[in-house]
C-alpha cells in the first residue's frame, strides 16, 4: 500500500512539472528547442528565437548579399513572385524603351522613385543597363540618385558592377561620388590565364587562347572594393574616371568567410596578423607579401591589363612593390633559368653544349627573355607585371598543348607537334650561354 501511495505520487508530480513547462513555454517564460530552422535572404534573425545561437545577422546579411541579383526576373528558378506591375516594370527597363517606360509609370501612378524587391529603383536599373536616356529622364522628374537599396547599393555601384561607363558619367555629372558605392558586387568574371577552355594554334605559328571566362553576368558574387574590381575586370574607362575626379584608392585590400571584405591604407588594419610572410625566401614556397593585397596583384593573371596598370602608374597609386621584392622575384626567376638550362643541355663530340629545340619550353624562353643577367633586377611594377603576365599566358599554353587519351593521360607526341608549331617562340641557345649557366650552377 505504501508502495501505491508512493507511485501515485510521483505520477501527479510528472503531471504538474508537465502542465508548468507547457504554461512557461506557451506564455514565452521558456525557449522552446528546435531541431531546425529556414533562413532566408531576408531573416531578421532577432526574431527568431533561438537561430542566435546558430548564425548571426551578419552572415545572413552576407549570404543575402552573394545571392541578390538585380536581374531577378531572369531566373526562372527564383521561387519569390513579384508583383505583376513590377515584373512588367523591370521588364521595359531592361528593353530601354524610355517613351514606354515613362508612359507606364505614369499609367499606373508610379512614383519616380517606385521601390520593388530588395529596394530597388528605376533609377537603379536603369544605370544598371547603362540606359542614360531613361536615368536621365527619371533624374528630371526628381528621382534620388543617391538612394541605396537594401543592400546597401546605389545607382552607381550598379552602373560599375555592369561596367555601365555611359550611366557613371551621367551620375557622376550629377554629383554622384565615388566615395557613395565604394562596395559593389562581383558581377562580371574577365578573362583568366587560370580559366582555360582550349588553345588554338595555326600552321603559322599563331596561338589564341580561348577562355572559360569572358565577361560573362553571373548570380552569385562576392562583395568588393569597387576600385579592386576596376583593376581586377580591366575597366580602364571608369578607372580613369575615378581619377580623374580627384578619388584617392585605398591601397589595401583583404577579403575571407572569417573576417568579409577590408579595406584602406593601413595594411596592419587590414590585413590579419600573421598571414603577412614579406620576409621569407622565394624557396620557402610561403612568399605572402604586401603586393598579394595590392591593386596590382591580378594583372599578371588577366591579359590586356596594360592599359589600366600604366593608368595607375601615371596617377600613383599606392602599392606598388618595393625594390626588395623585385630583386627577389628576378632571383627566383634567374635561378629558373639556370636550372633550365642545367637540366637539358647535352655534349657534342667537339665539346660544344646544346639543347635540343624540342626540350626547350615555352616557359624557358621566358625566364631567358627577362632573368639572363645574373646581377639585375626588375626596375618597377610594369617591367613585373610583363614579365609574370608572359610568363601565367606561356604555362596557361603548354598545359593545353597537351592531347589526352580515352584515359585521361597525356600523349607526347601531340605536344611536340605543337611545340615545334610554335617554333618561332624559341630561340637557340648557343654553348657559351649553356657553359655560363652549368658554371653558375655548380657555384651554388
Amino acid at each position: 500500500m505504501k508502495s501505491f501511495k508512493l507511485r501515485f505520487i510521483y505520477a501527479i508530480c510528472v503531471v504538474v512539472v508537465c502542465a508548468l513547462y507547457l504554461l512557461a513555454e506557451r506564455s514565452g517564460l521558456m525557449e522552446r528547442k528546435q531541431t531546425h530552422f529556414t533562413v532566408t535572404a531576408d531573416t531578421n534573425v532577432s526574431k527568431v528565437p533561438g537561430l542566435s545561437k546558430y548564425v548571426t545577422q551578419e552572415e545572413v546579411d552576407s549570404f543575402a548579399f552573394r545571392y541578390w541579383d538585380i536581374d531577378y526576373n531572369s531566373n526562372p528558378k527564383n521561387v519569390f513572385k513579384e508583383p505583376a506591375i513590377d515584373v512588367e516594370l523591370k521588364r521595359l527597363l531592361k528593353s530601354k524603351q524610355t517613351d514606354k517606360i515613362l508612359k507606364f509609370m505614369k499609367d499606373n501612378n508610379l512614383s519616380v522613385d517606385h521601390t520593388m524587391h530588395g529596394g530597388v529603383t528605376p533609377v537603379m536599373y536603369s544605370s544598371f543597363w547603362d540606359d542614360t536616356n531613361t536615368a536621365q529622364e527619371l533624374i528630371k522628374l526628381g528621382a534620388d540618385i543617391h538612394k541605396k537599396d537594401e543592400y546597401k547599393l546605389s545607382a552607381m555601384a550598379y552602373a560599375i558592377e555592369n561596367n555601365a561607363t555611359k550611366s557613371v558619367r551621367l551620375l557622376l555629372d550629377n554629383g554622384v561620388k565615388f566615395e557613395e558605392a565604394e562596395v559593389v558586387r562581383n558581377r562580371l568574371l574577365p578573362p583568366n590565364y587560370n580559366h582555360i577552355k582550349s588553345l588554338q594554334i595555326s600552321d603559322d605559328g599563331n596561338f589564341t587562347l580561348i577562355y572559360d571566362t569572358n565577361y560573362p553576368m553571373i548570380s552569385i558574387g562576392e562583395p568588393n572594393y569597387f576600385f579592386s574590381y576596376l583593376t581586377n575586370t580591366n575597366m580602364y574607362e571608369i578607372a580613369k574616371m575615378a581619377l580623374e575626379s580627384g578619388y584617392k584608392p585605398y591601397i589595401w585590400k583583404f577579403q575571407n568567410s572569417a573576417v568579409g571584405l577590408r579595406y584602406g591604407n593601413d595594411i596592419k588594419k587590414v590585413v590579419p596578423e600573421g598571414i603577412l610572410n614579406d620576409k621569407a625566401e622565394p624557396t620557402d614556397g610561403f612568399d605572402i607579401t604586401e603586393y598579394d593585397f595590392s591593386l596590382y596583384d591580378t594583372f599578371p593573371g588577366t591579359p590586356n591589363y596594360e592599359p589600366i596598370l600604366k593608368l595607375l602608374m601615371q596617377y600613383n597609386v599606392g602599392g606598388q612593390p618595393s625594390p626588395e621584392f623585385l630583386k627577389r622575384k628576378y632571383d627566383d626567376c634567374h635561378r629558373n633559368y639556370i636550372y633550365s638550362l642545367d637540366s637539358y643541355y647535352k655534349i657534342n663530340y667537339d665539346a660544344t653544349y646544346y639543347i635540343p629545340k624540342s626540350e626547350i619550353s615555352l616557359i624557358t624562353t621566358v625566364y631567358r627573355k627577362y632573368c639572363k643577367d645574373r646581377n639585375s633586377t626588375f626596375k618597377d611594377v610594369y617591367e613585373y607585371t610583363k614579365f609574370a603576365s608572359e610568363l601565367n599566358e606561356m604555362e596557361a599554353v603548354s598545359i593545353h598543348m597537351y592531347t589526352r587519351d580515352k584515359d585521361g593521360r597525356k600523349l607526347d607526341r601531340p605536344y611536340k607537334d605543337n611545340l615545334k608549331k610554335l617554333d618561332k617562340y624559341i630561340d637557340e641557345i648557343s654553348s657559351d650561354e649553356i657553359k655560363n649557366a652549368i658554371k653558375e650552377s655548380y657555384e651554388n
